[in-house]
């Protein structure tokens, strides 16, 4: 077994990594689209303003959680290659599966609501802000719904590198 600070490092940027990945995703659902989708009563929102506020947030999401997933994903493999093959190795391994899980989930599952929800906030920057409150009224499906459903499909996102942390730091524990 492999005992180099090579691959202390590499645990400790898999867990570090994927429970960062695994905090800001619950973090996004759980405060963050809340916040958006439930202004105060006195608040003239217009839903279709947080169809572009939402698409701020994945744009800011998306630059940073997936390199960070990634890179955890990456030390878990280096740590699993290290310790070949002792048991850590399949752990570590799932471990960074796991964490690297939300790019084709996201693609796989999420793509759906994200492109009707890159959609309505590409109807606020043809028409602008009180056209696109106007054709939201007409539409079938609503902002808040998408962005609501767009939450929970999250927050199933972020169970992929909590579960990776949790493999990541009881394999440590465990096999130190």
């Amino acid at each position: 077994m492999s005992d180099s600070t090579s691959v202390r490092a590499a645990q400790v940027i898999g867990i570090a990594g994927s429970a960062f990945v695994s905090g800001a995703i619950f973090s996004i659902s759980f405060v963050t689209v809340p916040a958006l989708v439930e202004p105060p009563a006195d608040s003239k929102v217009q839903y279709s303003y947080i169809a572009v506020q939402w698409r701020r947030l994945y744009t800011l999401g998306k630059s940073l959680i997936p390199p960070i997933a990634t890179t955890a994903a990456t030390a878990y493999t280096y740590a699993a290659y290290q310790m070949h093959p002792f048991p850590e190795c399949g752990w570590y391994a799932t471990a960074g599966v796991l964490t690297f899980g939300i790019v084709p989930f996201t693609l796989a599952v999420m793509k759906k609501t994200n492109d009707k929800l890159h959609d309505k906030a590409g109807v606020v920057d043809d028409i602008g802000l009180e056209g696109a409150e106007e054709a939201e009224l007409l539409r079938t499906e609503k902002t808040e719904d998408l962005v609501t459903r767009w939450k929970w499909l999250n927050a199933q996102r972020g169970l992929f590198p909590l579960v990776g942390a949790i493999i990541g730091a009881v394999t440590t524990t465990v096999y130190a």
